[in-house]
């Protein structure tokens, strides 16, 4: 199972409003990977802004040079190089219209070749809804969601059409229905927004999505219909770029990297961009919003890795140096060891895509204080101050000491950088 689970510490922390830009004309689909990557990389340079009034002629803007963002790789599983989707409501839904003619307009769109493209998918066709007349009991658990799945796909094939490895079935709970997931006994709506996984009916492998109602999920000030609309899209990308749990595609981080996955929520391509600031993503020309997808061609270019970008404002970053290996869980990441009481400066590598219009603010936190809320177990001092400024080019000194080191014997923290409503982070890690 492969959940969305919104982190709104993370997310609203940073979003400041939903009113999010970008979208044109339908897209053909690059040939290969490499051009798919290509493609985007040029997509998040094309939308850096013209400042060639601003930069003297014999000095041409450059990145500075950073530690490496995160690259998702490649499993041994496949993608749906070709994926179907088919919207699946229950009777008296007032979100049927809605989820019909969401998934409808995906099919097709920038936004989902923005998205899915640099991994192998290719154009969404959406196959004709169905429309159940019964309701659904107001609690479920994964297992008696598959067992239904499985049974009217086996008994009703007039209607659902033969299984079908390629199809994502999507199925639309109305409000207050719960869904229990058994292996942990996390419920939708508190634990959980959506997911996706992956069934055998007869021997074929079916993908499928599962998406309760849940107002407010995402923060008070995101309604129903949009919070579904990130839930549909996010679960959409996902279980074609990863549809089979057990032969996994696009949902590992790279060895240095790999503990990004575990504190974004999960490591597949939807998942690394749930606490980026600007998400969701807002279409110009309709009231949608769908999740941004981590891009690996924008990432290592040194552009937004969040694919599609919000806007034309350079993309700006801190990224702390990571010296030594860390053990994070089953993981040994890049990161800095510091021993209990003790203190390391750590050099942070400023960047952005094109100038900025001045410098930016860079601040430090621990995920002990930010996100649970409770006693930090790491002090941030930047040469005397809590705060420091710099911009493309500064490496700024960062003096962290660990006040009380945690019981797994590591300590994430997060770099913000701040200039004007946007804000980006980087993610660190301390091992003791």
């Amino acid at each position: 199972m492969f959940a969305i689970f919104f982190p709104v510490a993370l997310r609203f922390l940073l979003v400041g409003s939903l009113a999010l830009a970008a979208c044109g004309s339908s897209a053909t689909l690059p040939a290969t990977e490499a051009d798919a990557a290509a493609d985007v990389a040029q997509d998040a340079a094309d939308v850096a802004p013209d400042v060639s009034a601003d930069v003297a002629p014999d000095v041409p803007f450059a990145i500075a040079d950073h530690p490496p963002a995160p690259q998702v790789e490649k499993g041994s599983g496949s993608v749906l190089a070709q994926p179907h989707a088919r919207v699946i409501t229950f009777d008296g839904d007032p979100q049927r219209p809605l989820a019909e003619q969401f998934v409808a307009d995906i099919a097709g769109s920038p936004y989902w070749t923005a998205v899915t493209a640099e991994y192998g998918v290719g154009d969404l066709v959406v196959d004709a809804p169905i429309h159940l007349a019964i309701t659904p009991t107001p609690t479920l658990t994964d297992k008696e969601l598959e067992d239904f799945l499985i049974a009217q796909l086996t008994d009703e094939p007039a209607l659902w059409g033969k299984p079908d490895a390629h199809t994502i079935y999507v199925l639309v709970y109305p409000l207050g229905v719960t869904i229990t997931e058994p292996q942990t006994g996390g419920k939708s709506c508190k634990d959980f927004g959506a997911y996706h996984s992956i069934l055998t009916v007869g021997k074929v492998k079916v993908p499928y999505a599962a998406i309760p109602a849940c107002p407010g999920f995402a923060g008070p000030q995101v309604d129903l219909a949009h919070v579904f609309m990130v839930s549909t899209s996010h679960e959409l990308l996902e279980a074609a770029t990863d549809p089979d749990g057990y032969a996994p595609a696009w949902s590992k981080v790279d060895a240095a990297h790999a503990a990004w996955g575990t504190i974004a929520g999960g490591p597949e391509i939807g998942d690394l961009c749930t606490w980026a600031e600007g998400d969701p993503y807002q279409w110009p020309d309709k009231d949608y919003t769908g999740e941004r997808s981590w891009s690996n061609a924008a990432a290592a270019a040194g552009h937004n890795p969040c694919q599609p970008t919000n806007g034309k404002e350079p993309y700006f970053n801190a990224a702390p140096e990571t010296p030594d290996t860390v053990k994070v869980g089953a993981y040994k990441v890049a990161g800095v060891h510091i021993t209990t009481g003790n203190s390391v400066v750590v050099p942070v590598h400023l960047f952005s895509d094109a100038p900025t219009d001045g410098p930016w603010e860079v601040w430090a936190t621990d995920y002990a204080t930010w996100y649970l809320q409770s006693a930090p177990q790491l002090q941030f001092d930047w040469d005397g101050d809590n705060k420091a400024t710099g911009q493309n080019g500064d490496v700024l000194n960062l003096t962290i000491t660990v006040l009380k080191a945690d019981s797994k014997k590591y300590e994430p923290y997060f770099v913000f950088s701040r200039m004007g409503e946007t804000t980006n982070l980087w993610m660190g890690f301390v091992g003791n």
